[in-house]
């Protein structure tokens, strides 16, 4: 599947848990809704920080790995899946959908996350149901 550079890069960084190269892929003035229907987080410093702190969550993370792609103009909405391990070391799996805005440069202007983040919560508590 041939994604855009910049989603391309979200999710090579997100494999190899790069934050650096992961807030990179965004603009500089960029907003991330994380998940859908949250207030933004906005610009590339902000979103580190959100990223640098969803992984600290983790036992291990293996990053997500795109599925399918969608595109139109400048907007592609990408079904991933995401594995890692919780703290106690007990398999986490969850998916999700994620619509890219690119800007006029290519970088990831607005990015929007679809999925259930509660339950991926549950699996890195440790709770079974």
């Amino acid at each position: 599947m041939l994604l855009p550079s910049a989603v391309e890069r979200f999710f090579t960084a997100s494999r190899v848990a790069d934050v650096d190269a992961w807030a990179a892929a965004f603009a500089p003035d960029a907003a991330f809704h994380h998940p859908v229907d949250t207030p933004p987080v906005r610009g590339r410093a902000a979103i580190h920080a959100l990223i640098s702190g969803a992984l600290a969550g983790f036992g291990r993370f293996d990053g997500l790995t795109p599925v399918e792609a969608h595109r139109t103009g400048k907007r592609i909405a990408v079904v991933w899946r995401g594995n890692g391990a919780n703290p106690a070391g007990a398999e986490v799996r969850w998916s999700g959908i994620t619509v890219f805005t690119l800007d006029a440069e290519g970088l990831v202007g607005e990015a929007v996350v679809y999925g259930d983040l509660d339950s991926l919560g549950r699996q890195l508590a440790g709770e079974t149901a």
